[in-house]
């Protein structure tokens, strides 16, 4: 799919040394944002990526060949419920609209699939990150949850 001059691929378990790359990027890259397990999955085997690619539907932005943001969406354990699991991109193409691609694509994959809401949580101090979310009409919910020592804040969308 193409979304803004970006291609929009979503992946498979074929795909897991895309994945593994942008993900790995993104995890040296904003660790405060995306997760704090670098080391932890860096040495993953195959199985692993593949498994990975399997509990959630992995999408990436792909420019000129390479790909440069990711996003990951699977539906939640809350009725009619999407949980966007981790959004990013590459900074050398940020502000480009790749991030917002990617949020259309994770919207267009819950309502393909009749849910009615898009749930997920951002770290505090990902402003950034916030504000994308928020252009596309997420809103804090009051909900909040620590993970890997980060306060991260609930944001919800309804459809």
């Amino acid at each position: 799919m193409r979304q803004g001059g970006v291609d929009i691929r979503q992946l498979n378990a074929d795909d897991w040394r895309v994945f593994r790359d942008v993900r790995l990027a993104a995890l040296q890259d904003s660790p405060e944002c995306v997760g704090r397990h670098y080391a932890k999955e860096r040495d993953g085997s195959e199985q692993q990526w593949r498994t990975f690619l399997q509990k959630a539907s992995r999408f990436v932005a792909i420019v000129d060949n390479h790909p440069v943001g990711t996003a990951s969406v699977g539906e939640s354990s809350f009725s009619g419920a999407a949980d966007i699991v981790s959004v990013w991109v590459d900074p050398h193409f940020r502000r480009r609209g790749i991030g917002d691609a990617l949020i259309i694509a994770v919207i267009d994959w819950a309502k393909h699939r009749d849910l009615r809401q898009a749930l997920l949580y951002v770290n505090e101090g990902c402003d950034d990150a916030e504000r994308l979310y928020q252009r596309h009409g997420f809103r804090r919910t009051g909900e909040a949850q620590r993970a890997d020592g980060d306060l991260a804040h609930g944001m919800a969308l309804t459809f």
